[in-house]
């Protein structure tokens, strides 16, 4: 799971889409600014990782009693 800091520094309370801020990754130390909510879903999505499962262990079967 990676940890985002949001900092919102303008917003428009007529046109919610335009925002202004920066996301910092915590993990990475990086940050990258937005100007819009696309901008914003475009970094999220960009450093996001892609999931990977790891196989399930199989637990012992318990005897019956």
């Amino acid at each position: 799971m990676d940890s985002y800091i949001v900092r919102i520094y303008r917003r428009n309370p007529q046109d919610h889409a335009h925002v202004v801020g920066i996301v910092e990754t915590v993990e990475r130390g990086t940050s990258a600014s937005f100007t819009d909510m696309r901008g914003l879903w475009d970094i999220l999505a960009a450093v996001s990782p892609k999931i990977r499962r790891r196989p399930r262990k199989e637990r012992p079967k318990m005897p019956n009693a």
